[in-house]
């Protein structure tokens, strides 16, 4: 539970900024978080990128967080994803932790990658740290 709220700080943190990323390495699941046009009054806006159809299990966890399956036709074919919108941003934050756990086939607790966005060209954080 205390890493869960210092993962969420740091979340927080990162949005200040305006949008960020949650990152599970291992998985390379990204769920971003943002504002649309960068406008702090809008909802914060929760997106997960999917290259298929989430399994059955991932639906019947999401679904209830308030996550919808859209999808957006590309050159490519569809583009699926899991997205919401949710006002407060410790909320958003807790929604954005919870989607990458779930997508990722991780546990609650599992420690996760916060970004400043999907393109950021840091190092990703040393194991243990």
């Amino acid at each position: 539970m205390a890493d869960e709220l210092l993962q969420a700080d740091e979340v927080v943190a990162q949005l200040s900024g305006g949008e960020c990323a949650v990152v599970h390495e291992a998985t390379g699941t990204e769920v971003w978080i943002f504002h649309e046009a960068g406008n702090g009054s809008e909802p914060y806006h929760i997106k997960a990128p999917l290259p298929d159809v989430p399994k059955r299990a991932v639906l019947v966890q999401a679904l209830p967080l308030g996550f919808a399956l859209t999808s957006d036709d590309s050159s490519l074919g569809p583009v699926f994803q899991l997205q919401r919108r949710c006002f407060g941003v410790r909320a958003a934050a807790h929604k954005a932790l919870g989607l990458a756990r779930i997508l990722a086939g991780a546990p609650s607790d599992a420690r996760l990658w916060i970004t400043t966005t999907e393109y950021d060209n840091r190092e990703p954080p040393t194991p243990g740290t």
